[in-house]
């Protein structure tokens, strides 16, 4: 799905399948990746989209709702710059950027 939100064109994926798809054809500039997606998850996404001919620098944040232990060492090992963990607010998000 395309659509616009706070000035800037978004590409949304129900599925990891989808996104991986979505970011291989489309060449995103960066990637909020939801860890807890249906069909493969977002670590999986991330190690494949790494694994593709995306350009490395390709900035990849994750949400979150995960608080295991082990839980941020494993996010950042799939792939992964950064996360935020859930809940978030966008628009704070979008304020601070």
């Amino acid at each position: 799905m395309h659509c616009s939100r706070s000035g800037y064109g978004v590409i949304a994926a129900a599925t990891g399948e989808e996104g991986l798809e979505l970011a291989l054809r489309e060449r995103p500039y960066f990637i909020i990746m939801d860890i807890n997606l249906p069909g493969i998850d977002g670590l999986e996404t991330t190690r494949r989209i790494r694994r593709s001919k995306i350009d490395w620098n390709l900035p990849i944040i994750a949400m979150t709702s995960f608080a295991m232990a082990g839980g941020r060492e494993r996010i950042i090992a799939a792939g992964v710059d950064a996360f935020f963990e859930k809940p978030i607010d966008p628009l704070t998000i979008m304020e601070n950027s």
